[in-house]
């Protein structure tokens, strides 16, 4: 998981993948987050 915040509630990004936490092997799946 990727997360970057440089000042408080300004500007958040996340970043994260599930494909290694469920053993879906093949598969790339992920999501961001931003605002």
């Amino acid at each position: 998981m990727l997360s970057l915040i440089n000042s408080p509630l300004d500007n958040i990004i996340i970043a994260n993948g599930v494909s290694k936490t469920f053993s879906m092997t093949g598969w790339r799946l992920g999501y961001a987050i931003a605002s």
